[in-house]
Order: structure tokens, then sequence, then C-alpha cells
């Protein structure tokens, strides 16, 4: 399995892995529309069109996909709108990048001849919501979101259901709710049930990956849906002040993007199939403002 196509290759992620693959004398195919809101320069496709295949195109058109295929043994399917609170006001554009142009690789691998062997899919850690908590008289539970009226009166925890006492929060795992709570969560769901279910029918193998807080060199600082850190490091460079939301206690597992290629890869080179993984340290870091 030497052919491999990264859709969205020249984004943060997808530009990391690609180098690693070269790096091991994989044959790479990239499709990008290169969005002006995450590539302000084309430093990146300056670099990735010389080492390799480099299609500028819409995940959306049929006929991106059917020249993006040919000779492929792998697609690692990366390219999709990010952010959480976009999505809620974005809900066609993300719907549609996310859901339908998954929906579009997938018709196009079943209805044309090709080699694909193998699906990675990009996920998220949006798809279960709020995430896994412990109750101390109830055990473990998995809070659907937070009460409008707790928030007016600065009561930022969850609380128990049947007790006054805060629900302590641990780490979520792949066997954890789905509860997403965004237009964005859905879309990755989506994607996941479409890839897991049709490539099953191609006899294609699939595995998800969804990742936690992706940070690291070539991270977009210009867009302000890629983290945390992105934007704390943009405020920071233009001499601003950091908001401090709520009570500062917010936080979140930050994975450095050495990590997620290394992921990726090993996902890339198992034989296995449906599995899904969270990609994530499992430590909680703090950070003052909702990512």
């Amino acid at each position: 399995m030497k052919n491999i196509l990264i859709t969205g290759g020249a984004g943060f992620i997808g530009s990391a892995i690609a180098e690693r693959l070269i790096s091991l004398e994989y044959n790479i195919t990239i499709l990008d529309n290169l969005s002006s809101k995450i590539h302000n320069n084309r430093n990146i496709y300056d670099k990735l069109k010389k080492k390799t295949n480099f299609f500028i195109g819409d995940i959306n058109v049929r006929k991106d996909w059917e020249n993006a295929i040919l000779d492929q043994d792998a697609i690692i399917h990366l390219a999709a709108e990010t952010g959480t609170g976009e999505s809620m006001y974005d809900i066609y554009n993300y719907t549609n990048t996310n859901v339908s142009a998954t929906a579009l690789m997938l018709d196009v691998l079943t209805n044309s001849q090709h080699k694909v062997k193998k699906i990675l899919l990009g996920s998220s850690r949006a798809v279960y919501g709020e995430g896994m908590y412990k109750c101390k008289e109830q055990g473990v539970v998995f809070p659907s979101c937070r009460k409008n009226k707790d928030l007016k009166v600065g009561v930022y925890d969850f609380m128990s259901q049947s007790s006054s006492s805060k629900l302590i929060p641990i780490p979520t795992n792949e066997e954890s709710h789905i509860l997403p709570t965004s237009v964005y969560a859905i879309n990755k769901l989506n994607q996941e049930q479409l890839i897991l279910l049709v490539a099953k029918n191609l006899n294609i193998n699939t595995t998800v990956l969804r990742f936690q807080n992706v940070f690291g060199p070539g991270q977009s600082l210009s867009n302000p849906y890629t983290g945390i850190l992105s934007i704390f490091s943009t405020i920071i460079l233009n001499n601003n002040n950091i908001d401090v939301y709520e009570d500062g206690l917010q936080s979140r597992d930050f994975i450095y993007i050495d990590d997620v290629v290394e992921a990726s890869y090993l996902a890339l080179t198992d034989n296995d199939s449906g599995e899904v993984f969270n990609v994530g340290t499992g430590i909680a870091s703090k950070c003052f403002r909702c990512c």
C-alpha cells in the first residue's frame, strides 16, 4: 500500500502526515481547495506541490474525487469545515462540506473502478459532547449541557441531580456515550457512521481517529477555529489582553502534532477494520476560555 490520497492535505494535520509519509517513500496525492480561511499564505502548498501529486479541487465535486482516487491504495479523509461555534450559524456549509462530500466520496467508490483498500477518517472529540463525569451517588454519568440558570449565577460546574455535589470530570473513552452538542459534532458523527457502514459493504478497511485538541508547528494563527493555543498565540503576538471566561478552570486534552502523525501512521498500516480510537494524552490541561 504505497499510493495514499490525503484530502485536506495542505492543512495543519494533513501536511504533517503528508511529510511523514513522503519521508517513508509513500506516493502522496493531495486534494485540497486551499481555503482562504485556513491558508492565509501558500507556503505549505508551494512546498508540497514539489513532492506530491497536488489537486487543487473541491471534495463536493464528483469529478475531483474521480480524478483524485485513481490508482490510490488508501484515503486519509481530513478535509472538513472545523469549529463548533461557527457551525451553529453556518449550518448548510458545514453539513454540505462535512457530510455530503463524504457521502459523495463513498458514492464514487461504490460506482467506479478503484484500488482503495483503506479509509482513515479524522474525526473529533466533539462527538462526545460534554464527556464523562463521576457522581458520588450515581457513579459514571454523561451530562448533556449546562443550564443557563446556573451559568447566570456563576455555577459553571456540572452538579449531581441527586445531591448538591459537583460532578468530577474523568477521561472520556471510546465506550462513552455519544452526545453531540453542535452542528460540527453531528457532522463528524455522521461522517463516521457513513464510512463505517458503506466501506464495510465495499470490503474497504476503515479506522476512525477522534482527535483531541491538536497543537504544534504549522498551526494556522489566522483561523480562530483551530484551537485555543492558536488563539492565545495570536493575542500574545498582537500584545493584547487574554480574556478569562467563567472561573478560568476549563480544561482540555492537548496533543502534539507529532503524536497525531504517529497515531495516523499506525492506523493507516493496521489491518483491522471498523475500529474507533481517541487520539489524545489523557491529561487535562487548564485553559482560560472555551476552545
